[in-house]
């Protein structure tokens, strides 16, 4: 569920912590505890945040109170950048999973900072482009795929990006990624395990099979 490549969040990183020492007055260090929420959803946008350690949640609220999970965000990602251009309020909340360790910029600061420095602006760009094309290309596989497929798609992708091949989520929280039910993402993943595609433990999942899991992908591709 990570939002932007590692390579880009780590040159990102990398400027804002050289641009908390040249403007230390323009980036403020913020410490947010575990469950604490940034950005609230529909609220004017005044200042952005750039993570600089720890792991935070990007989710959507219906007005039936459903919530959807948009992304995950870590270390070198920005989260309010958007609604600072568009002027708009902000359609999704932010909140901390874990203690984090943020930079908070203003709206004049931030624009600014745009202006003077190309290279940073050239990777603010390259990072909405690919989360926009991650969100584009979920939407277009629930479109295409049945849920079954999103799931199994969405594991795979997890946990090959996992230094331990395994991938730590509750089902909630998959149901959440992927707009569906509990009890749907519940049904899919016992007839997986039966498949012996997967084994579950807690909320830990791990596939058994990369290359039977590949292969039970490629029945649905064609």
């Amino acid at each position: 569920m990570k939002s932007i490549r590692s390579d880009l969040a780590k040159q990102i990183l990398q400027l804002v912590e050289k641009r908390m020492k040249t403007h230390p007055h323009q980036i403020v260090e913020n410490i947010i505890s575990s469950g604490n929420v940034i950005i609230e959803q529909d609220g004017a946008p005044k200042q952005l945040y750039f993570i600089l350690q720890g792991k935070m949640k990007i989710f959507h609220t219906t007005l039936k109170g459903r919530e959807y999970l948009m992304a995950m965000a870590g270390p070198g990602e920005l989260v309010g950048e958007v609604e600072i251009l568009t002027n708009e309020n902000h359609i999704c909340s932010v909140k901390a999973l874990t203690d984090c360790r943020l930079g908070v910029v203003g709206k004049t600061h931030y624009l600014e900072w745009l202006r003077e420095d190309h290279s940073f602006s050239l990777l603010v760009n390259q990072s909405i482009c690919f989360r926009l094309q991650k969100i584009s290309a979920r939407a277009a596989m629930h479109l295409i795929y049945p849920l079954e497929y999103s799931v199994l798609k969405y594991i795979k992708d997890a946990v090959q990006a996992s230094p331990d091949q395994k991938l730590c989520v509750s089902k909630k929280e998959l149901a959440e990624y992927l707009g569906t039910s509990p009890r749907s993402i519940n049904r899919i993943i016992k007839k997986l395990e039966e498949q012996e595609l997967l084994s579950v433990s807690r909320d830990v999942l791990r596939v058994v099979s990369m290359d039977f899991l590949e292969r039970f992908l490629l029945v649905h591709e064609h």
